[in-house]
């Protein structure tokens, strides 16, 4: 798939860098070969990192969990905590990379589906 960062289009460039017809300005879809600007991209390199990270603090609160709750006898609020630990632990690090990426402008042609 083809992708171009932003380096290679500038705000003031009315032109699409694949085909190079005339783009309305801040369009974000080309009508001739249907490219289209993302923007907020996050690169495979930090969505490897996200993966990560997600893996780190799940293991982090499962042994947090076991250590310190071992034998609860509330196990509903033990289950619940858990659960909500897990979904942080699985929101927060995307949250993050898609705030530190929003100003990340890229160009991707989508693949013609012949």
């Amino acid at each position: 798939m083809n992708n171009m960062t932003n380096e290679s289009l500038s705000p003031e460039k009315n032109h699409c860098p694949f085909c190079e017809s005339e783009l309305v300005k801040q369009q974000d879809r080309c009508i001739q070969c249907g490219a289209e600007r993302v923007k907020g991209h996050v690169s495979a390199s930090e969505r490897r990192k996200i993966r990560y990270l997600r893996i780190v603090l799940v293991a982090i609160w499962a042994v947090i969990f076991s250590a310190f709750y071992p034998a609860s006898s509330n196990f509903a609020l033990k289950g619940l905590l858990f659960i909500v630990a897990i979904a942080a632990s699985l929101i927060i690090p995307a949250l993050y990379f898609k705030i530190k990426n929003k100003d990340n402008v890229i160009w991707k042609k989508k693949a013609i589906p012949w």
